[in-house]
């Protein structure tokens, strides 16, 4: 690990951290937020996204047969996606 923390010091003198370094310190932060809400934000951003916009899902929506298998369609993809978790 460190070899590559030297490396990347090595490489880009500047740092590539700038933006990240005051994260675990709100006072110090200029966004005033934690790590933890920048992550668990991201993620919940992200998951919104997959399950909403997911190929697989929209198609089967848009070719269902009716409105309660539309419906039905995102329910049942989840199920599974869960599943592997």
């Amino acid at each position: 690990m460190s070899g590559m923390v030297a490396r990347i010091q090595q490489t880009f003198p500047a740092g590539l951290h700038h933006m990240w370094r005051t994260l675990g310190d709100n006072a110090n932060n200029p966004m005033g937020m934690h790590w933890t809400g920048i992550v668990f934000g991201l993620a919940a951003v992200h998951s919104m996204g997959y399950w909403t916009t997911d190929f697989l899902v929209v198609q089967r929506v848009l070719a269902a047969k009716d409105l309660r298998s539309a419906k039905m369609a995102p329910i049942i993809a989840s199920f599974f996606k869960m599943a592997v978790p």
